[in-house]
């Protein structure tokens, strides 16, 4: 029952760190649609603004399950971040039946991702 309970508060934390993850990404989103809108920014500018935000949510995510789980932060950092790539990539689908786009940026996205929820982790 012990371990049970362990696994359950695990679980429970991982989630929080990805729905902490979801709302950064949701602010800083609406932020830069704002940007976008007033100051009427270039493609290139709003790339970098959403790998920006990937990087800024996963460190949060990576850094708040680092400071709850106490020992492998990385790994749980590492975690958060691919969930949150999960997360991504089925939305993606969903909304528009190709994924991220090509190979290449699938497979950037997810070592941004992954990367900066692995920093965040070792830095709680």
């Amino acid at each position: 029952m012990k371990l049970l309970w362990k696994i359950d508060d695990k679980l429970i934390s991982v989630l929080k760190a990805i729905l902490a993850d979801v709302v950064v990404t949701g602010i800083m989103l609406a932020i830069l649609a704002f940007m976008l809108y007033k100051l009427r920014l270039t493609e290139t500018v709003i790339r970098i603004g959403v790998i920006l935000i990937y990087v800024i949510a996963n460190f949060v995510a990576g850094f708040l399950i680092g400071k709850r789980m106490g020992n492998k932060k990385f790994l749980w950092g590492m975690l958060v971040g691919t969930c949150y790539f999960l997360i991504l990539t089925i939305v993606a689908v969903i909304m528009d039946h190709s994924g991220m786009g090509g190979a290449g940026t699938f497979v950037t996205t997810l070592l941004i991702c992954a990367g900066s929820g692995t920093v965040g982790g070792m830095v709680a």
